[in-house]
């Protein structure tokens, strides 16, 4: 028989299987398997099929003798003499228990959590506090707001540090003023405070946080940043990794038809400057139309603030956002060149545009042109109509002698033949079938041939009978241009202010206008 210890199981305690009793056998197991994975039960077992064994007596305790103090058991001198010296233990079995003991430690030590780092920002403003005393300057005067604290630990990176001040200062990374962030332990007060401006700067403060035992509290002194960019309010992808993309799938799905007929509308190379690219194009100035313009313009037809033909006011469409063509090369065809040149004159080119070619003259003008030569001179008259020297055959030809003492004459020469002065072009007449007097002739008697009275045109034009009078002192006839050659002094001595006076102007042109083209009722 044995008794089990608790907490730890005996190995070597197990029941022997009979073979001739299938079923004690299974009670047998279960019993083994129980004690096996439950030891701190506190029953002794007997197995009556293993050999007899016994059990180990019980130490009585110590008797104390009169003065209080425990006998020493007796032993026989047999015993003595049977029982084995214990060896003695030498240093190598201390070094060895010592060795064992500090991997011990350091395996503690490497498991144990990382030390926290509790910091306490402070953002400082500098203002300045007037002087009490009469002619001295203000003094500069630093306060300092303290933040909330918060806690990183000593295997934390730099930019979880840094995103960490930016949250306790409640503004963005970008706005932090890191070149002047300082820092120094809570204790003692009288150290000096030190620059963390950069990742040398947080490791050699954490160096000196992991040499301390105890005292791992940091104040952070840090100006109070401008915020140049606010804090990030709207959930986009750039700020939020787990951003929804179905959700911009959504919105574009609302003005996909838009963008598909602007697409169809600027296809690519649909302008000939631009082969590879789609264009819009106003005034002589290009925009390359990339997918993100056209959401743009797309997105702003449903809101009416857009048209298929004009985009909307927005920054993507001003003239800092324009691309200017290349310069087409020496073989280029002459389309290219032509709408070069609408671009450098702030025109649209339009491919396949007609000509405007100027009307038709009368039968009249077209005989007469055909006697016109293209450079504008007549042809030379021939040789047997030129006037011989004195003494010469009327009917004997004359060749002409050269005129000029060199050869070749100079640029800036008449033409040969005695033609020195151009001739006169043929009058411009008037269309047999047109009944209207041309421009030209026209001259300040034909808007005074009329019968309309200075009240009439007074009266139509809404002139008042004031004003009616001073054009009468001027002694103006309705029509008569010598009003308009009038200086300030003249219109101003009868009494005309600037406003009557070129309101009266206008309407004079209007007449004159109406006259001529016989639409004065």
């Amino acid at each position: 028989m044995s008794q089990p210890m608790l907490g730890s199981p005996d190995p070597d305690l197990r029941v022997p299987v009979s073979v001739f009793h299938e079923v004690d056998a299974e009670i047998d197991d279960l019993i083994s398997e129980t004690l096996q994975h439950s030891p701190a039960l506190d029953f002794t077992f007997v197995n009556e099929y293993g050999p007899a064994r016994e059990l180990p007596k019980q130490q009585e305790p110590p008797v104390k003798n009169a003065q209080g103090r425990k006998r020493k058991p007796s032993v026989d001198t047999d015993s003595e003499i049977s029982a084995p010296a214990k060896p003695a233990k030498s240093a190598k079995t201390k070094k060895s228990r010592k060795n064992k003991v500090t991997a011990f430690d350091t395996d503690e030590e490497d498991d144990a959590p990382k030390l926290s780092i509790r910091a306490y920002l402070h953002l400082e403003t500098v203002a300045t506090q007037p002087s009490r005393a009469r002619g001295k300057p203000a003094t500069p005067v630093t306060k300092t707001t303290q933040c909330a604290p918060f806690i990183f630990f000593t295997d934390s990176k730099f930019d979880f540090f840094v995103a960490a001040v930016a949250e306790a200062a409640k503004t963005t990374v970008v706005n932090l003023p890191m070149s002047r962030l300082w820092w120094k332990f809570e204790t003692p007060a009288s150290l000096p405070m030190k620059v963390l401006s950069n990742a040398v700067g947080y490791a050699a403060m954490i160096d000196a946080v992991n040499e301390r035992t105890k005292g791992h509290t940091v104040f952070l002194y840090l100006p109070k940043p401008i915020d140049l960019e606010p804090p990030a309010e709207v959930v986009t992808s750039r700020n939020n990794p787990a951003y929804e993309y179905d959700e911009d799938l959504a919105m574009r799905a609302g003005f996909s038809a838009e963008c598909e007929e602007l697409e169809r509308k600027f296809p690519i190379g649909n302008h000939i400057l631009f082969p590879d690219k789609r264009i819009y194009t106003k005034s002589g100035q290009f925009w390359e139309l990339t997918s993100l313009r056209l959401d743009i313009w797309a997105a702003a037809i449903p809101t009416k603030c857009a048209t298929f033909d004009a985009p909307p006011t927005s920054n993507m469409f001003t003239k800092q956002q324009t691309i200017k063509p290349p310069c087409p090369k020496q073989d280029a065809p002459a389309e290219l060149f032509i709408a070069y040149d609408c671009y450098l004159h702030g025109r649209d080119y339009v491919a396949n545009a007609t000509v405007t070619t100027p009307p038709v003259p009368g039968p009249a003008l077209q005989q007469n042109a055909a006697l016109v030569p293209l450079h504008g001179y007549p042809p030379p008259l021939p040789y047997y109509m030129h006037a011989g020297p004195p003494g010469h055959g009327a009917h004997v030809p004359y060749y002409p002698r050269y005129q000029y003492q060199y050869y070749p004459p100079p640029a800036f020469a008449p033409p040969a033949q005695n033609h020195l002065l151009p001739p006169a072009l043929p009058p411009t007449l008037p269309h047999p079938g047109n009944n209207t007097m041309p421009s030209e002739f026209l001259s300040p008697g034909i808007t005074t041939k009329h019968k309309v009275a200075l009240e009439t045109f007074c009266q139509k034009s809404m002139i008042s009978s004031s004003d009616a009078d001073k054009l009468a002192l001027l002694g103006y006839v309705p029509g008569n241009h010598i009003v308009e050659l009038l200086g300030d002094r003249d219109w101003q001595a009868v009494g005309f202010t600037v406003v009557a006076w070129h309101t009266f102007l206008s309407h004079h042109h209007k007449f004159c206008t109406a006259i001529i083209a016989g639409t004065w009722a």
